[in-house]
């Protein structure tokens, strides 16, 4: 119904639209409580942090009853291919992934369904802008041209770019090697920028990462560059190709949503803190056999797998 317009501190809203009044302050609530948790940083207040979060994430969860949030949307490539999300071989109306795990459980600390939706990863931020999804889980580095148009979370994986050479070849042996060379990777990302910079390479951008590869294999490209986590499922099964050289930079995959969306982000940040927390999410890297001395040193985890 329409009513008169009421001025109250931080809001001008309309009687009778209860759900705008609920939302607004719940983000604003939300707001003020990461505020907290940031100020709060450090492990002398390790207790204050968990409680804060966990107001957090009931915030979240409220708001999402209060304005009649249903589910959790997620935009994702699933055509990318593993480890990040793609087809279950065994059930290809399924999709699985270290990422599907890691949003699934998300959901479950917030309390809030989850829907994996599928878009083209260099059209994943634009669908974000949208409004088709909430938030992005796909490999999303965090950079700063990136960081000017979303708001992303805290990471949830630390890792490093992979070189990759034919198994016979001997003369590559870093990216110093590849100067007047033909190199492969993945478009709009960060490993493109990296080769692009050097300027004495020729770069050759791909939609997807499986094919990149397929071209080194047929001799197309004299070597790929991508995150070690693509190398590591996509050179280690083929004979013919070995990775080459040292970790090449580092970098952090986060979760996006959009700007103003601060709430979510925080809620999305309190869950990670649990999941961090409770070892879950190093469980299910090690399941994917993804957990590496960068995570271990970033998230201050470095007991034995066998201590888990």
């Amino acid at each position: 119904m329409q009513g008169a317009n009421l001025q109250i501190p931080y809001l001008s809203f309309v009687i009778g639209d209860s759900s705008l009044v609920i939302f607004h302050w719940f983000s604003v609530f939300s707001a003020r409580l990461e505020w907290l948790r940031r100020t709060l940083a450090g492990p002398r207040n390790l207790a204050l942090q968990a409680i804060l979060s966990g107001a957090l994430m009931l915030c979240l969860c409220d708001n999402a009853q209060a304005t009649g949030s249903k589910t959790l949307s997620w935009g994702g490539d699933a055509e990318g291919g593993a480890p990040f999300q793609f087809q279950d071989p065994r059930e290809p109306s399924r999709i699985i992934g270290f990422e599907v795990d890691i949003a699934d459980a998300i959901g479950r600390v917030l309390g809030i369904p989850v829907q994996f939706v599928q878009n083209q990863w260099d059209g994943l931020i634009p669908g974000l802008d949208r409004g088709n999804y909430d938030m992005v889980i796909s490999g999303l580095e965090i950079t700063p041209d990136r960081a000017q148009v979303v708001l992303f979370s805290r990471p949830y994986y630390v890792t490093f770019e992979q070189l990759a050479v034919r198994a016979d070849n001997h003369s590559i042996n870093s990216l110093d090697d590849c100067k007047a060379k033909t190199l492969g990777t993945l478009k709009g990302s960060l490993a493109q920028r990296i080769l692009e910079t050097r300027g004495n390479i020729r770069v050759l951008s791909y939609d997807g990462q499986i094919n990149a590869y397929e071209d080194l294999v047929n001799g197309r490209l004299d070597g790929v560059l991508m995150d070690h986590i693509i190398a590591l499922y996509n050179v280690a099964p083929l004979p013919q190709l070995k990775m080459a050289g040292p970790p090449v930079g580092r970098l952090e995959y986060g979760i996006a949503v959009r700007k103003g969306d601060e709430d979510l982000l925080a809620g999305i940040n309190g869950a990670l803190d649990k999941i961090i927390a409770s070892g879950e999410l190093r469980r299910i890297l090690e399941n994917w056999n993804l957990w590496t001395s960068q995570c271990a040193e970033y998230f201050n985890d470095r007991e034995p797998s066998s201590a888990r």
